[in-house]
């Protein structure tokens, strides 16, 4: 049976911290000149009035095929919403949005400018497996559209654990 959790907690009552390896599953014309070397996702997520929101930073290493293209490193970060609905007694899926600033820095300065910075958004499907009241494994299928001159789009599997935290005492005294 489908039931939400997202419903039943109070907002800001617990913080859940989550890290994840990042692969790169697409291609198109940007791949045909660079390739993603290495990739992870470092986010917090909070109960809110209505789901979760969220905040991280997903850094991703891109290497060119070409001398003449630079190497370089992004930096996702972002705001998002997600809504969580148990599957069974451990397992549940959440839908996701973020929305955010992509900054590129390229390696070397030729046609391209140093750093680049786009607006991103990313959707996404999160399965999360729970194996205690603290610690889930989680595997999330998102597609970003980096909305440069050429935009580049990306689908990315993730794969991570998360750990749920109630929320610390100094955090409740800066939201109230």
């Amino acid at each position: 049976m489908l039931s939400t959790q997202a419903s039943s907690q109070s907002p800001f009552s617990e913080l859940e911290l989550t890290i994840q390896l990042d692969n790169n599953i697409n291609k198109n014309n940007f791949h045909e000149y660079w390739k993603m070397n290495k990739g992870f996702n470092f986010n917090y997520t909070t109960p809110f009035y209505l789901g979760k929101i969220q905040g991280g930073l997903n850094y991703m290493q891109f290497s060119s095929k070409y001398k003449f293209r630079p190497d370089f490193q992004s930096y996702f970060i972002y705001a998002g919403w997600l809504y969580d609905f148990q599957l069974i007694n451990k397992l549940s899926f959440a839908p996701c949005i973020k929305i955010g600033n992509y900054l590129m820095n390229f390696d070397i300065e030729s046609q391209y400018e140093k750093y680049e910075s786009e607006v991103c958004i990313e959707y996404s499907i999160l399965l999360k497996y729970s194996l205690n009241e603290s610690v889930a494994i989680n595997l999330e299928l998102g597609k970003n559209f980096v909305y440069t001159y050429k935009n580049i789009d990306l689908i990315l599997l993730k794969t991570g654990i998360s750990f749920q935290l109630e929320t610390p005492e100094f955090f409740n005294g800066i939201q109230e």
